[in-house]
C-alpha cells in the first residue's frame, strides 16, 4: 500500500518566528563554559547564513546524503519552498512571541500542561556577540 501526502501550505507562512528548534544545556554548563557554548552559537550562525547565502540546489547538494532515499530534484524543491518561506531564521535569538505561540500550540496539542515564563528558560545573551 502506498501513501502519499500533499502540502496544503507551510506552517511557516502563519507562525513566523516560532523555535521550531532550540539547543539547551544546564545552567551550570553554560556559567562553568561560557566559550563552549558562544563556539557553538557562532557555528550554528555561520551555518545559518551559508543556507541564506546559498540556492536551493547548492544546498540540496550538501545534505543529499543524509537524505538517502530522496532524489536532488526533491530536496531541492523543499528547500526551495523552506527558503520562500523564510523558515529558516537569520537572527538565532529565540523571539518572545514566537515562544509563547510555540507554547500555544504545543497546549493545544495536549503536549503542554503547564506554561513557562520566557525569561526563566531563555538566554540570547550568546546570540549577539
Amino acid at each position: 500500500m502506498t501513501t502519499a501526502g500533499h502540502v496544503v501550505t507551510g506552517l511557516a507562512n502563519y507562525t513566523n518566528p516560532l523555535p521550531y528548534t532550540v539547543y539547551m544545556a544546564n545552567k551550570s554548563f553554560i556559567e562553568e563554559n561560557p566559550e563552549i557554548i558562544q563556539s557553538f552559537v557562532r557555528a550554528v550562525q555561520r551555518g545559518q547564513e551559508w543556507v541564506a547565502n546559498h540556492s536551493p540546489t547548492e544546498i540540496a547538494e550538501v545534505i543529499a546524503p543524509f537524505f538517502p532515499h530522496s532524489n536532488l530534484d526533491d530536496l531541492t524543491f523543499i528547500v526551495n519552498r523552506y527558503q520562500s518561506q523564510d523558515t529558516w531564521p537569520q537572527d538565532l535569538a529565540v523571539n518572545q512571541d514566537g515562544f509563547y505561540l510555540l507554547q500555544t500550540i504545543m497546549e493545544h496539542g495536549g503536549e503542554l500542561q503547564q506554561w513557562v515564563d520566557f525569561s526563566s528558560l531563555i538566554d540570547n545573551s550568546f546570540t549577539s556577540n
